[in-house]
This record gives C-alpha cells, sequence and structure tokens, in this order.
C-alpha cells in the first residue's frame, strides 16, 4: 500500500509521521487539503524527496497544518515566486507587494 493510498483512504488521519521514508516523492501532497481535513501534524523530517517548495504552496491551502521539514524545522509559508503550483499545475506569479 503506497501513501497516496493511505492519504486517500484514510481520511480521519490526524497525525501523520512519514520520518525516514526515504524515495517518498510529494505526488500525494495535493490531496491532502481534501483528504486529509482534520490532520494537524505532517512529520516529513528525513525525507529527502520532498521539496520545500510544495509544502510551502500546502501551507498555502491549509493554514492550519504543522509540518515538519527534512531537517525537522516547522515550514512557513512565505511567499513563492514564479514558480509551479503543484496544488493546481499552474504557474505562480507574484511581485513583491502582493501578500499570499
Amino acid at each position: 500500500v503506497g501513501i497516496s493510498f493511505i492519504v486517500n483512504k484514510c481520511r480521519f488521519i490526524i497525525n501523520l509521521n512519514l520520518c525516514g521514508v526515504v524515495r517518498l516523492l510529494g505526488d500525494f501532497i495535493p490531496s491532502i487539503p481534501k483528504s486529509l481535513i482534520g490532520l494537524q501534524l505532517l512529520d516529513l523530517e528525513q525525507c529527502p524527496d520532498i521539496q520545500l517548495i510544495a509544502l510551502q504552496q500546502l501551507l498555502l491551502v491549509k493554514k492550519d497544518l504543522h509540518i515538519k521539514d527534512y531537517y525537522g524545522e516547522r515550514v512557513v509559508s512565505g511567499r513563492i515566486f514564479g514558480d509551479f503550483d503543484i496544488l493546481t499545475s499552474n504557474l505562480v506569479w507574484s511581485s513583491s507587494d502582493e501578500e499570499y
């Protein structure tokens, strides 16, 4: 069973600890806002293949989520300039005076 299956079928997960999972890609991240509504903690410490930008974009949609990055530090959403938005499959552009 893969992580995408778990995210889509186990809808009542509150804490998802994936610490140390090697070769874990971020393909499951776009499903989180709709599938795991009650998720409070996503721990991705020591998951080298998860991109920080994907986690920041997730926080733009699910602001109450606590996410730990590769280093075990809390991910904070920031400004994202001219990057591909994996949640909507669109390019994201902003000027320096726009806030998210």
